[in-house]
């Protein structure tokens, strides 16, 4: 028992030091994040060692400890209630709040915009992750919330347009609307993509009335004029997005609030999720009784390796 203590705590150890070297927290700032690591592993479904995982991740995101201190119980909350592994979790909803220029007391609004679009569209969270990838920095950069994104990747899910394809069409969507020549070709159909400060309006509002624009034409006018405003890469997903109405998936993300911590508590109220708990709680017991061996046990294994030597 004593051993297996020891092993449990090293491996929490090494994880927290690769935090330490990433992040460059010293003093009471490693501190907190080691207490944070260690109090959530005993009170969550999460190992010590997971929850060090993820605060590795966010470090090498960039996230400083204060900030990942902030982010972490978020991103726990994504993992659990989307199923999914929690380094790839802390992946992509620091990728997501960065490209949306958000700063970390945010994260969970991120994470329950992510469950709630992942869990309310033909999509994982992986999936989304990938199309998040893609178009979150220029739909930023286009004046696109976090969630008006979120609809529209959702949307596109629905139809099979999942993953980097959905986000490399809606890239390809909004760099076309920002083309002049393009523009002219909307107005002349009576949409305009411009609003009285020569600002873009929001793209779901350009194409739905591009939809309307669209009705009195044939099929084969329809996909002419999809392919001439949006190329052939992104023309079968401006046409759907020019007629998609998902209400119930648009309710979900403008309601998000909070809906990550209850899905996790969801997923976790089973048998399933009081036997992760015990683990949990009985890996911060070995943790406790490896370090506090930990001084000791170091002083002899470096005088057995010299001997070895």
């Amino acid at each position: 028992p004593l051993a297996f203590a020891t092993r449990t705590f090293a491996n929490f150890e090494d994880q927290m030091l690769a935090v330490r070297s990433v992040t460059g927290a010293v003093g009471d700032e490693f501190d907190r994040l080691n207490d944070q690591a260690k109090r959530l592993g005993r009170t969550t479904s999460f190992t010590a060692a997971e929850v060090a995982s993820g605060m590795l991740s966010l470090g090498r995101a960039g996230f400083k400890s204060s900030e990942i201190e902030a982010a972490i119980p978020g991103v726990l909350n994504l993992a659990r209630a989307t199923g999914t592994d929690l380094a790839q979790s802390a992946d992509i909803a620091a990728g997501t709040l960065r490209a949306f220029a958000l700063e970390a007391d945010q994260m969970s609004r991120v994470t329950d915009v992510l469950v709630a679009t992942a869990n309310n569209s033909a999509q994982t969270l992986e999936d989304l992750g990938e199309s998040m990838k893609y178009v979150a920095p220029i739909a930023e950069e286009y004046g696109m919330s976090l969630e008006q994104t979120a609809k529209a990747v959702g949307a596109l899910a629905n139809m099979q347009i999942k993953g980097s394809m959905a986000g490399t069409s809606m890239r390809q969507i909004m760099l076309r609307l920002a083309d002049p020549a393009v523009q002219k070709q909307l107005r002349a159909a009576g949409v305009e993509a411009l609003d009285a400060s020569k600002n873009l309006r929001p793209e779901g509002d350009i194409l739905l009335e591009l939809g309307q624009a669209m009705q009195g034409m044939t099929n084969a006018e329809r996909i002419s004029l999809g392919k001439d405003l949006f190329d052939q890469r992104a023309a079968g997903a401006a046409l759907k997005l020019a007629k998609s109405d998902f209400p119930a998936l648009a309710d979900a993300i403008d309601n998000a609030g909070g809906i990550a911590e209850k899905t996790a508590e969801t997923m976790d109220s089973g048998l399933g999720g009081s036997f992760r708990r015990l683990m949990s709680a009985l890996e911060g017991i070995q943790i406790a009784v490896g370090e506090a061996l930990s001084g000791a046990l170091s002083g002899v294994m470096d005088r057995l390796a010299t001997f070895a030597v």
